[in-house]
């Protein structure tokens, strides 16, 4: 099994870009849109397992194999790779395939994410439409609501790795 430490992501959508799709002019609930923003960022990269802002990201593997498809993208350099403690040689995949001939508890640390210009606008509209959805029902769904609009997940399924 393995685990992943990303840290809190940035929106691909700004404040203002929210505000002007909710359609709200005033500041009295900014942080409540930037705390949809995030919610619904980690939504959207937990759903279609990509990270959307350029970060580093922790990965802890208990059994490294010699080759390991990287359950997530994109990535976009493997900084270091530790098996056992000890730095290993590696080589990442143009199809996201780490390989390494060394196998074990492994430390795998990555640079991932979109440079901004490069996030999918399919990724954007979903953020947007997941925030305006939770803005208009502050409450759980009932059963004669979504919990998640449905073009959300037809949006961020276009991009989604399996």
């Amino acid at each position: 099994m393995y685990r992943v430490e990303a840290g809190i992501p940035t929106s691909p959508v700004t404040l203002q870009e929210a505000k002007q799709h909710l359609r709200v002019d005033h500041d009295d609930e900014d942080s409540l849109i930037e705390s949809l923003l995030i919610s619904a960022t980690q939504y959207g990269e937990g759903y279609q397992r990509r990270f959307y802002a350029r970060r580093q990201v922790y990965v802890y593997h208990d059994s490294l194999p010699p080759a390991w498809r990287v359950p997530f993208a994109p990535v976009v350099s493997v900084d270091a790779l530790k098996i056992d403690g000890v730095p290993v040689a590696y080589t990442l995949t143009s199809s996201g395939w780490l390989m390494s001939e060394s196998t074990g508890d492994a430390t795998v640390v990555m640079t991932v994410g979109y440079d901004p210009e490069d996030i999918p606008a399919t990724v954007k509209q979903a953020v947007l439409l997941l925030v305006g959805h939770w803005y208009q029902h502050r409450e759980a769904a009932d059963a004669g609501r979504d919990e998640i609009p449905f073009g959300v997940g037809a949006l961020l399924d276009m991009g989604r790795v399996y």
